[in-house]
This record gives C-alpha cells, structure tokens and sequence, in this order.
C-alpha cells in the first residue's frame, strides 16, 4: 500500500496530496512527539534521529517502507528491519492508524 501522508501542526492529515482531513487530539500529541524524537530537543541540543539521518536496511520478508521527511533531515526503515528505535513503532503505529481513520483506507 503506498501512501503520502502529511500531518500538519493544526491538526490535519493530507493524505495523497488530498483535502485537509482531522486526526484526533491523540494523533496529534503523538505526531509532535514523534517529531521531537525525530528532529532531537532543540532546548537541549539533543540531535534527533532525522540529524543523524538513521537508515534502516529491511529484514527479511519487509512488506512495508517508510521515509519520513522532517524539517532536520530524513529517516527511513521498513516493517522488519533490526534494531529500531522505539519511535520507528510508534511511528508505524500512528501512520496505520491515520490511514484507515482520517484517510479512510483499508489497511
């Protein structure tokens, strides 16, 4: 399944370059963090994994890719790849649950 998904500040998803869409309060607390695990704490000076651009090569048997471009640089790993930080899961997690609620896909 391949989608582009775009998650604004105001709380919106952009699905495929579609309309404007509503994620949840809970989407959106998640979305932030996981922006903060990507592009580090900028109060402390932490670097982020998008500043460190952490690219995961896929295990065996990946179904699943992602690349996600953030304001300090650009992750990517897929379904099965090894040693993923916990924001990886979170992060596919929060992309699964905005494609089938705001963006109304199937899986």
């Amino acid at each position: 399944a391949k989608l582009t998904l775009r998650i604004s500040d105001d709380g919106g998803a952009y699905c495929d370059g579609g309309p404007r869409r509503e994620i949840t309060s809970a989407q959106l607390i998640e979305a932030r963090a996981l922006r903060r695990a990507l592009n580090g704490e900028r109060d402390h000076e932490d670097e982020g994994l998008a500043d460190r651009g952490v690219r995961l090569p896929p295990g065996p048997s990946s179904i699943l890719r992602y690349r996600v471009v953030s304001e300090d640089g650009e992750v990517a790993f897929s379904d099965t790849s090894r040693r993923q930080p916990q924001a990886f899961f979170r992060l596919a997690k929060l992309t699964r649950d905005v494609a089938r609620g705001a963006c109304g896909l199937p899986r």
